[in-house]
């Protein structure tokens, strides 16, 4: 599965989030998952994106997220699964597999993105 953000006003800046072992519809059942930064974005994830300190990693930056009970994809930046100190993104009405979002880590990305999954 792939999410890709990108930039309501300039379509061509896209960052993407994936894990190839997440199944979608298992995903929207509210299980915790871990996302990591692709490298086919349209820029360097440390220029679409604000990932300095804290947290700090020991490798490079992931995500993890879960479904909540509102259909919101809320998503941390942390290196460890359920650490919800660092938030990420908030995608609204995740059962669409579309829409917007709020980034809240954002750089060259704005702080509100169009947001899809590819599974």
């Amino acid at each position: 599965m792939i999410i890709s953000l990108s930039d309501p006003d300039d379509s061509s800046v896209v960052g993407e989030l994936f894990n190839a072992d997440i199944i979608v519809d298992a995903l929207l059942q509210g299980g915790e998952f871990n996302l990591f930064f692709s490298s086919t974005g349209s820029h360097d994830n440390t220029e679409l994106f604000d990932l300095s300190e804290p947290p700090s990693f020991f490798g490079p930056p992931m995500v993890w997220g879960a479904v909540d009970q509102q259909g919101v994809l809320n998503v941390f930046l942390s290196p460890t699964t359920g650490d919800d100190t660092h938030p990420f993104a908030q995608l609204s009405d995740f059962q669409s597999l579309a829409g917007q979002g709020d980034l809240t880590r954002s750089n060259k990305l704005p702080p509100v993105v169009d947001w899809v999954v590819s599974p």
